[in-house]
């Protein structure tokens, strides 16, 4: 292991409690949860990691020797003398970041090129299953799923694809929903990708058994000969309509190519991957963007908000996030982050289109991953969404977490970035919650570092970084965006191909020993939960009535140890300030009054900073 080398950078110190109205907890929290980053890798070659990671909450998590904490999945060059072949890295960190255990996997045997793209926690037993590709004697690629043991034993690997293309795996879940009837079963695997089998590149979804890896259907997506399509992610869409029945649809996302990428929505039935529209189907395909430019997906979530069902089927909403082209006004062309809402998940029915960044100016955003937070503590309100990707907003690409309302705007909430003075990416993030109970606790994110974190001339590593509830790690930096609405999009249709051919493979895996810490952890008291007493000067904060009507008179109680000036600010949903006041807070109880006469209806972000602690309560205002 390299010597760890903390690398000083501008500290922020958030402290935090939130009022949730409207249906949601009253809850009291601080943004004081474990931070740090962290770097993983060789010192010659490149590391990465692509494209999740997610916090150990199952059977894993409660293993004595290496309770909870994260495991991620990524790709090394530093198997290699001459850093030009790669196998698939796993690592497993405790709730620091240091490594419980971190392993290299050879699944070609042949020391041929072997990339990791993503994992899950299995729900119902201990382990994980990862997915990506491998290399075979022949040259091909083949898509791969392999499980894993809490210690990262494998316990079984199998391929996916034939002799005549080359098939990857980008993304998986475990379906929680089957149909009896057709043995399709709860647990199985879903995996997308894409194939080159029919001469040009193609969508691919695959479906396989949780114990083993056997092969239960396979599916191409192919809407032209000449067109180049692919998978990035993909969801289940579990949750029920209106007739009370669940689909189990699959809904992939990623890119389509007849001339400049293009957003590419696919959604099929979990039972056999094909396609039916009708009025009572959400069964689509669809392309999103602007012809002359590049638009791509990378993740895809169905909302658990239950305010969140379209008008037709009364499904879920799905959103998708990427990247797309932006033309301003002024026929400025720029990149930023892409956002789609669908309504009842069906490709062809979008409710919002956003993109998100400086809207056509030179900085460049990519989204690449986004969540949802069922949760209603914290400053995050509930079901809001949490992205990563990439952005140079800084001057050189860093990675950075963004929050989102509901309705796809920025919430202010989270606005960070994080990396070096050279290129650094977030491919993955996930709330991290304290409790079975949903406290948020914060977000993990994963990605890539070239920026020499951790030492000198080291081309690329694994980049690793916790932060608390308002994004901060202990070494972050700001993030400012703003949204334009966008429109274009199009259904069009699909051939649907199979290629129906897997094989089991042994796998061999070895130990590593490459991390770097490079934002020290820092480990806060327990955070307080609701009903306990707040540290700081400021130990009782609300407001009432919440919600209010638009123009009624809101009465904010504040109690406080001694007494001190306080300054109070309101922010609507768009980050726009419309109230700020400087306040002489007495020891004891303060109560003031606050007009909301002219405030339209909405969310409503009321901070109160005390020279010590930023402290931020929500509110909402309806007609």
């Amino acid at each position: 292991m390299r010597d760890s080398t903390n690398i000083t950078r501008t500290y922020m110190k958030y402290a935090l409690a939130a009022l949730i109205g409207l249906f949601w907890a009253f809850g009291t929290e601080y943004s004081n949860a474990q931070r740090f980053e962290w770097v993983y890798g060789g010192d010659r070659c490149d590391e990465d990691g692509q494209f999740r990671v997610i916090p150990v909450t199952g059977g894993c998590g409660q293993n004595g020797d290496c309770a909870g904490g994260y495991i991620a999945v990524g790709t090394s060059f530093s198997v290699s003398d001459d850093c030009e072949t790669s196998d698939v890295y796993v690592v497993r960190f405790d709730n620091c970041g240091r490594a419980y255990w971190e392993k290299t996997y050879d699944i070609s045997g042949a020391n041929l090129d072997d990339v990791g793209y993503s994992i899950i926690e299995v729900d119902r037993e201990d382990g994980f299953i990862l997915t990506g590709y491998t290399t075979s004697d022949a040259g091909d690629l083949d898509a791969f799923l392999m499980e894993i043991d809490c210690m990262g034993v494998p316990q079984w690997t199998a391929t996916y694809g034939n002799s005549d293309g080359s098939e990857v795996g980008r993304d998986l879940i475990e379906a929680q929903t089957g149909n009896a009837d057709l043995d399709i079963r709860p647990g199985d695997i879903v995996v997308a990708g894409r194939t080159d089998v029919s001469g040009t590149l193609d969508g691919y979804l695959f479906r396989a058994r949780r114990a083993g890896g056997a092969l239960v259907w396979d599916a191409t997506y192919d809407t032209d000969d000449a067109v180049l399509e692919w998978f990035n992610s993909l969801t289940e869409a579990a949750s029920s309509g209106i007739q009370g029945t669940t689909t189990g649809d699959i809904v992939a996302v990623g890119g389509r190519d007849p001339d400049r990428i293009q957003g590419y929505i696919v959604r099929v039935s979990g039972d056999n991957g094909s396609i039916t529209t009708g009025a009572t189907s959400a069964q689509n395909v669809a392309e999103y963007g602007i012809d002359a430019y590049d638009d791509e997906f990378f993740s895809v979530i169905e909302l658990q908000n239950p305010a969140e069902t379209g008008s037709n089927l009364g499904f879920p909403n799905v959103v998708v996030a990427g990247y797309g082209t932006t033309v301003d006004a002024a026929g400025s062309v720029g990149i930023d982050n892409f956002v789609v809402k669908l309504e009842d998940g069906d490709p062809c029915t979008p409710m919002t289109q956003r993109m998100i960044g400086d809207g056509g100016g030179s900085i460049v955003d990519r989204a690449r991953t986004i969540r949802e937070l069922p949760a209603a503590l914290g400053q995050n309100s509930q079901y809001d969404l949490i992205m990563t990707g990439v952005t140079d907003y800084q001057g050189n690409d860093d990675a950075y977490l963004l929050s989102l309302n509901p309705n796809l705007t920025p919430s202010g909430n989270v606005t960070q970035t994080y990396g070096g003075d050279q290129v650094d990416e977030g491919w993955s993030t996930y709330p991290v919650y304290r409790d079975n109970i949903g406290h948020l606790d914060g977000f993990v994110v994963c990605g890539l570092t070239q920026s020499d974190l951790a030492g000198a001339n080291d081309p690329q590593d694994m980049y690793l970084i916790r932060t608390d509830t308002r994004g901060s790690s202990g070494c972050e930096q700001s993030y400012r965006v703003r949204y334009v609405d966008a429109e274009p999009y199009s259904c069009i249709g699909e051939v649907i191909g199979r290629i129906d051919v897997y094989s089991e493979r042994n796998t061999e895996d070895i130990d590593r020993d490459w991390g770097d810490e490079v934002c020290a952890c820092q480990t806060p008291k327990l955070n307080p939960l609701p009903g306990e007493e707040f540290s700081g000067s400021l130990t009782e904060i609300a407001i009432l009535p919440n919600p209010a009507s638009n123009g009624e008179l809101l009465t904010l109680t504040l109690k406080a140890t001694v007494s001190r000036s306080v300054t109070l600010t309101a922010t609507n949903s768009l980050g726009e300030k419309i109230l700020s006041k400087n306040l002489s807070v007495s020891e004891g109880k303060n109560e003031l009054t606050i007009k909301t006469a002219g405030w339209p209806s909405g969310v409503y972000h009321i901070t109160i900073q005390d020279g010590e602690y930023n402290t931020t309560t929500h509110m909402v205002i309806t007609d």
